[in-house]
């Protein structure tokens, strides 16, 4: 709020806008922010609901004796960025993946800050290939590309980080 009314008064004083036109780009702002606002809020609410049912326990149950310990870190930056990717939002598998990435690694007995990179690092893997991610949308946008072309031309690059990211979680959930 204290930034609303700085810039406030930075464009009524130097009269960039009138009082009317601030506040009809203020509620045209607010108004594209409402669906990110839904979005977060029903990511973190799933969060909070996987942390509720032990998701990351289960998960860890499920996979013991298929997938060795050590590659739980790999396993959730896979998992984080297949998401991110479908849904085309990084921060709502943040919510989702963080704390699931915490109780695979407890139970894995992974440091949870490794577990907690993982998830971050796979949710911007999908973020940044999806075709349907804000901040690709955007990317193209600004710098006057087809959408299409910009998700495929950085997908070879992503694709080549993807894999080394893969194996160096591997790596350190492994020591």
């Amino acid at each position: 709020m204290g930034g609303t009314a700085v810039a406030m008064a930075f464009f009524i004083g130097t009269r960039v806008l009138s009082l009317d036109a601030f506040f009809r780009h203020l509620l045209a702002g607010y108004a594209n922010m409402m669906p990110l606002g839904a979005i977060m809020s029903l990511a973190f609410l799933m969060g909070d609901l996987s942390a509720d049912l032990h998701t990351g326990h289960y998960i860890t149950q499920v996979i013991d004796g298929i997938l060795p310990a050590g590659l739980s870190a790999a396993f959730v930056f896979v998992i984080a960025a297949i998401m991110s990717l479908a849904t085309g939002t990084s921060w709502g598998t943040f919510a989702i993946m963080i704390p699931i990435g915490i109780q695979v690694g407890a139970a894995a007995g992974i440091d949870p800050h490794l577990m907690i990179g993982a998830s971050i690092s796979g949710a911007i893997f999908g973020d940044m290939t999806s075709p349907i991610s804000d901040t690709g949308i955007v990317a193209s946008m600004a710098t006057g590309n087809d959408h299409v072309d910009h998700i495929c031309t950085q997908f070879p690059y992503v694709m080549v980080v993807g894999a080394v990211s893969t194996v160096a979680f591997a790596v350190l959930g492994s020591i």
